[in-house]
């Protein structure tokens, strides 16, 4: 299941101290045939992994002020 072009990782925690209490955000670039479904498949995936909240999410979602406020955050994945 390849539903990005790449992607980086935008905080690794949020709510807490270790990965039981956090979650993680992901920014991804889908490509052209990437449905919702699929972005749903790879947070939920990407869950069973790291054993968290995952949030994956595109840069269209993101506002202008957040996407500004997360830019020194990301991280390549």
């Amino acid at each position: 299941m390849i539903v990005v072009d790449s992607s980086v990782w935008i905080a690794h925690m949020r709510d807490g101290d270790d990965w039981q209490d956090g979650d993680v955000d992901i920014l991804v670039d889908p490509l052209p045939q990437t449905t919702l479904y699929g972005l749903a498949e790879l947070e939920l995936e990407l869950e069973s992994i790291v054993g968290c909240k995952v949030d994956v999410r595109t840069p269209g979602e993101l506002a202008p002020e957040v996407a500004e406020r997360v830019a020194s955050d990301l991280r390549p994945i």
